[in-house]
């Protein structure tokens, strides 16, 4: 399932930790925006890791699934980020 995931993270370190984990699963479309396809179990082990390094007084994130009949209706300004059809490595 594809998932929108959101951050505003404080401290420079957990921020990139946070960027580190979501990178494994999607691309990123802005600074604090991901676009993932993730499974249940893999959202699950996303909020574990996550849970690990961010602090909840300060940082703040949020992940929202979206269905292929709302996706196909989203509205988009400026370059238009995909997400690729298959997995692709830069070597």
């Amino acid at each position: 399932m594809r998932w929108i995931a959101s951050y505003d993270i404080a401290a420079d370190r957990r921020r990139a930790r946070t960027v580190s984990i979501l990178q494994r699963w999607g691309i990123r479309t802005q600074e604090s925006v991901f676009i993932l396809e993730v499974e249940n179990e893999e959202v699950i082990e996303i909020e574990i890791g996550l849970g690990t390094i961010l602090d909840d007084r300060t940082d703040r994130f949020a992940m929202v699934p979206i269905c292929e009949n709302c996706w196909s209706k989203r509205v988009t300004i400026g370059p238009v980020v995909e997400q690729p059809a298959d997995p692709w490595w830069v070597l």
